[in-house]
């Protein structure tokens, strides 16, 4: 069951979070309950039901793993 997704944008390399207003349970961004797609920031709080996650991202518009692909192992 989807009940949120959170989607990477590779140009702009942003983060959004994207909720499923279809769905009995409310999923929350910042004690909010967003209807449109929101960007995520680092430490935005995604709330499903009783859990809590912590939003942290692993790549960021100055930063990308694919970044590292023209590195050369030395």
């Amino acid at each position: 069951m989807e009940h949120t997704s959170i989607r990477h944008e590779t140009l702009s390399r942003a983060f959004l979070f994207v909720s499923n207003m279809a769905k009995i349970n409310i999923v929350s961004l910042n004690n909010e309950q967003p209807t449109a797609a929101k960007p995520l920031q680092m430490t935005d709080v995604i709330r499903m039901g009783h859990t809590q996650l912590l939003f942290v991202a692993f790549c960021e518009p100055e930063f990308d793993w694919s970044d590292l692909a023209g590195l050369k192992n030395g």
